[in-house]
């Protein structure tokens, strides 16, 4: 039989607590936040298994799982959850400390587009599509993959330019309470 040991961080329960502004220590994983999960199915974890892994202070764990650059951000979880806890606000505290830590991210793509996301959100204080696919193409280097579904999208409206508000302190605030 062998052991392994397993490092517990209570330090990083109370951060992720602190970041999300969620009280997940009510969670009594009752899993329908997984059951009704649209991608989990398709990663290593799931939003339970990250809720547990905060609880138990298992960083490690948390922090390399895939199921955090891949969580649409639907809030199926929280809509799910007999305790209201929303497991994408969770999800997301983790993303930013892991960003934070300049951790290897399992999909590295996906962590570019929320780096663009933020950066562009905080700058003009509402998203520009077409803005974000520039930033987010030339860092991945694939310019042309699908530029006709993108040409198509804007023909029909589905991607739209939206120009910068007046007043992006508010907005630059909250994304710098967020990162």
């Amino acid at each position: 039989m062998s052991k392994t040991a397993v490092k517990i961080d209570k330090n990083f329960t109370k951060r992720i607590a602190e970041k999300s502004g969620v009280d997940f220590s009510a969670c009594y994983q009752c899993l329908k936040c997984t059951a009704g999960c649209p991608v989990a199915e398709l990663t290593d974890s799931s939003p339970a298994h990250m809720i547990r892994n905060v609880l138990l202070g298992l960083k490690e764990d948390a922090l390399s799982s895939d199921f955090l650059w891949l969580c649409v951000g639907c809030e199926t979880c929280k809509t799910r959850c007999p305790q209201d806890i929303s497991a994408r606000r969770v999800v997301d505290a983790l993303k930013e400390l892991a960003l934070e830590e300049g951790r290897e991210v399992a999909e590295p793509n996906v962590a570019l587009l929320y780096k663009h996301f933020l950066n562009i959100i905080g700058a003009r204080g509402r998203m520009n599509e077409p803005l974000l696919m520039a930033h987010y193409k030339w860092g991945v280097k694939d310019f042309t993959s699908d530029r006709d579904l993108g040409i198509q999208m804007m023909k029909k409206g589905k991607i739209k330019y939206s120009g910068k508000i007046k007043d992006t302190g508010t907005i630059r605030k909250i994304i710098g309470e967020a990162r």
